[in-house]
C-alpha cells in the first residue's frame, strides 16, 4: 500500500480491506526491519425468514417464522419478541414486522433479516338504523360503514330475500309504499 507513512495503517470504509497478508516496513538511517499479519474477512451469514403456513393471516391464527441461515452454530435474537431459538410461533393482533439477528458461532459475524406478518382483521358492519314512522311517498335510506380488511362487497336484503341490483354501502327508496314493510 503506497503513501502510508504512519505507524498505524488503518483500512476504513472508504477502501475496504481484503483477506490477504499485510506488512510494513520501517527504516531509518541504520537500517529497515519489517512485520507482517494475516487479515481474514468473513463472509456474514446469509439470513432469510421463512413464514409457515403464510405470511398474511386472519386474526386469531399463528404463524411460525424461522430464521434460514448458513451461520455455522449459529445464535438468535429475534424482536420484538427478544426469542433466542431459530424458530418462534406468533400470534399477532394487527399487521407486524419481526426480524432476527443470526450470529455465526464461529467467526462471530452477524446479519438479519425482517418480515411482515400481515393480519387479516374480520369484516364488521355498522348497525342499521330502523325506520318506524315512515309515511308514504317519504324517502326513506339505510347505510353502513365497513370495517377489517377489505376491499367489501354488499348484499342489501329484504325479509331475507336478495334486492337485486343493490351493492353499495346504502339503499335508499325515493319515495316508500305501505306494501315495503317487512
Amino acid at each position: 500500500i503506497s503513501g502510508a507513512n504512519a505507524s498505524t495503517l488503518t483500512l476504513t470504509a472508504v477502501q475496504p480491506a481484503a483477506s490477504g497478508r499485510y506488512a510494513v516496513i520501517v527504516q531509518n538511517s541504520v537500517g529497515a526491519t519489517s512485520a507482517s499479519a494475516n487479515l481474514t474477512v468473513n463472509p456474514l451469514p446469509v439470513v432469510t425468514i421463512g413464514a409457515a403456513p403464510s405470511s398474511t393471516i386472519c386474526l386469531g391464527s399463528s404463524v411460525t417464522l424461522t430464521a434460514n441461515n448458513n451461520a455455522s452454530n449459529p445464535s438468535y435474537l429475534w424482536s420484538p419478541s427478544g426469542a433466542t431459538t431459530a424458530s418462534i410461533n406468533v400470534s399477532p393482533t394487527s399487521t407486524t414486522s419481526y426480524s432476527v439477528l443470526v450470529t455465526d458461532g464461529t467467526t462471530s459475524c452477524t446479519n438479519s433479516a425482517s418480515t411482515t406478518i400481515t393480519v387479516n382483521q374480520p369484516t364488521t358492519a355498522t348497525a342499521l338504523t330502523s325506520v318506524t314512522n315512515a309515511c308514504p311517498g317519504t324517502a326513506v335510506s339505510f347505510s353502513t360503514t365497513a370495517g377489517g380488511t377489505g376491499p367489501h362487497t354488499y348484499v342489501w336484503r329484504k325479509n331475507g330475500v336478495a334486492i337485486g341490483g343493490q351493492t353499495g354501502s346504502s339503499l335508499t327508496f325515493a319515495a316508500v309504499a305501505v306494501g315495503d314493510a317487512g
